[in-house]
């Protein structure tokens, strides 16, 4: 599961226009920087994204001749993976660092580390491309002893790769300024922890050894989820706040609220997903790849429900 880090980011930067006149907020500046470093990662997203459908059909091919068939057409797709991965890191190359009179208001992250940290992500995404590239390779010509061989550092290079996108979601969570956003980031920490567990947890025939840590995230996955809607009602106050008083934000307010709905939503979907992988200390396969699926639909409606308040807070007032 790839973290779509440009749409939170997109909120960290917005800042409505009938509040424009007032001085420059280096919070914003932050978001802004932030945003711009979390767009070198867009391309790869929807890339993999795209790619999602036909790489669970390999995963879940029913017999040997399926997963075959679903490894020759799934290759040309993951090689667009790659592809991106290596442009997104030729511009990082050229990324300026963050200026030094904004480090201050950069709060609770280290921007230098933030820009190292994707330099060993994106350097780490490649070549798990390469292994997975090989591993489908061994699938489609039914070489199943090389695609036993190579399956332990393809998950261990999953898990490197969303160890990657972890970083800058805390990084956005300190420099958000509205409790839901922090939030709803919290709740893509842990369904990205959750992915993790599935991908690269203790494997058997029966399954995935990981009932357990999956039940451990439900309490934060439940909290978050209730802080969305709870922090809601203080984060209207804010909003109004900027927009200078009176009734200048209700259009975005209308706007808003159900997008924060369509979030809580997603984080109660990705609660049940979660006590439900969690019922029995193994997880089978196919609700191991069922968890995999609900993450992710739940995770595309927080971003997409933030890009849509991110944008509407951009045009309020124009």
């Amino acid at each position: 599961m790839f973290a779509r880090l440009l749409l939170a980011a997109a909120l960290l930067a917005a800042t409505p226009a009938v509040a424009q006149t007032r001085p420059a907020d280096p919070l914003v500046a932050v978001g802004d920087w932030i945003g711009k470093f979390a767009a070198l990662s867009a391309e790869p997203a929807s890339a993999a994204a795209a790619c999602g459908p036909q790489l669970n059909s390999v995963i879940g091919a029913r017999d040997a001749a399926a997963a075959r068939a679903a490894a020759v057409q799934v290759r040309p797709c993951t090689d667009r993976i790659r592809a991106a991965y290596r442009r997104s890191a030729e511009a990082l190359g050229q990324f300026p660092p963050m200026p030094a009179e904004l480090r201050a208001a950069a709060l609770r992250f280290d921007p230098d580390r933030l820009i190292e940290s994707q330099r060993v992500q994106f350097a780490a995404a490649v070549d798990y491309m390469d292994q997975l590239d090989l591993l489908l390779a061994k699938v489609a010509a039914d070489d199943r002893a090389g695609a036993v061989q190579l399956l332990p550092k393809v998950r261990a290079g999953a898990g490197i790769l969303i160890d990657g996108t972890i970083l800058p979601l805390r990084a956005f969570q300190a420099a958000a300024r509205f409790g839901f956003t922090r939030n709803g980031l919290e709740l893509r920490i842990v369904a990205a922890e959750a992915a993790k567990l599935t991908l690269t947890g203790p494997m058997s025939r029966a399954g995935v050894d990981i009932g357990k840590a999956l039940g451990a995230l439900v309490p934060r996955a439940t909290q978050a989820t209730a802080g969305v809607r709870t922090s809601w009602e203080q984060d209207k106050v804010a909003l109004r706040a900027l927009g200078g008083g009176g009734a200048a934000m209700d259009p975005l307010l209308d706007i808003a609220t159900p997008l924060v709905g369509d979030m809580a939503s997603a984080g109660d979907q990705m609660v049940s997903a979660l006590q439900q992988a969690a019922r029995r200390p193994v997880v089978p396969p196919a609700e191991a790849l069922a968890l995999l699926n609900a993450l992710n639909r739940n995770e595309i409606m927080i971003a997409k429900s933030i890009q849509g308040f991110a944008q509407t807070l951009q045009t309020i007032g124009k």
